[in-house]
């Protein structure tokens, strides 16, 4: 497969980091998309899901799970609406303060995320050329660039 990216010209290679970045994110996006299709999920669906299963048994509120969500701008409301429909998603009031609505993960989804853990394992072995330092080195820069940016955004 070519690859065009890198026939491109950039003004920096600051430049070219920040189009790379972007590039490598939709790729891998694209890849874990494939995946999730076949189990009639969405991307922004399995965030919610994988939110809360890293709390599981423990619940999350609305609020908590749009923390979670790459885009701030998703309609939270109707993702997990779409979730219940699915029968991945319980929704219950929560009984100290009716207002607030807690969610957690149903049985089904538990096994579906097993599945799709199977999937994703797969996935990440092509990436096993990439010796445990160089992993642990690529994501410290990674999360260094969301740092600046997420102070930059602060501003």
């Amino acid at each position: 497969m070519k690859d065009n990216f890198k026939i491109r010209k950039f003004q920096s290679e600051y430049h070219k980091l920040m189009a790379n970045i972007n590039y490598t994110g939709a790729f891998i996006t694209a890849a874990l998309q494939r995946v999730l299709e076949v189990h009639n999920l969405t991307h922004p669906q399995f965030i919610i899901l994988r939110a809360l299963q890293y709390v599981a048994p423990e619940n999350l509120s609305m609020s908590e799970v749009k923390e979670q969500m790459h885009d701030r701008n998703s309609d939270i409301t109707r993702l997990v609406d779409r979730l219940i429909e699915k029968e991945l998603v319980i929704r219950e009031n929560d009984p100290l303060n009716r207002r607030k609505v807690k969610l957690a993960l149903s049985p089904l989804a538990i096994e579906l995320l097993i599945k799709i853990d199977k999937a994703i394992l797969e996935f990440e072995t092509r990436l096993h050329d990439f010796s445990e330092q160089e992993v642990n080195y690529l994501n410290e820069l990674l999360d260094k660039i969301r740092e600046r940016i997420a102070i930059e955004n602060e501003k």
